[in-house]
């Protein structure tokens, strides 16, 4: 989720100045993603009404942990990243 709002986010404001193979890259990492949101969206449309209610809330209570985990930030991987371009991280940044 936030990654392709990052790179949506990314591709807006700097579209009209990144080379042309980044750009490409970047519109295919958005496709990307749209298409896994098409077909996850379509199988948890397939599978809802086939669930039993007790099935549907446990499936939906993992959901929301699966979205939470989704959403975090990896500090320790955001934190090397930054160190290497010189930038301190700070748990105030994230």
């Amino acid at each position: 989720m936030s990654e392709t709002i990052t790179a949506k986010d990314l591709l807006s404001i700097t579209g009209d100045t990144l080379i042309s193979t980044v750009y490409q890259i970047f519109r295919e990492h958005l496709e990307d993603e749209a298409r896994h949101s098409r077909y996850f969206s379509e199988v948890f449309r397939y599978l809802w009404p086939k669930l039993s209610l007790a099935q549907q809330e446990h499936f939906a209570s993992l959901l929301i942990k699966i979205i939470f985990i989704f959403a975090e930030v990896d500090e320790p991987w955001l934190s090397a990243s930054l160190a290497g371009v010189d930038i301190p991280y700070s748990k105030s940044l994230g």
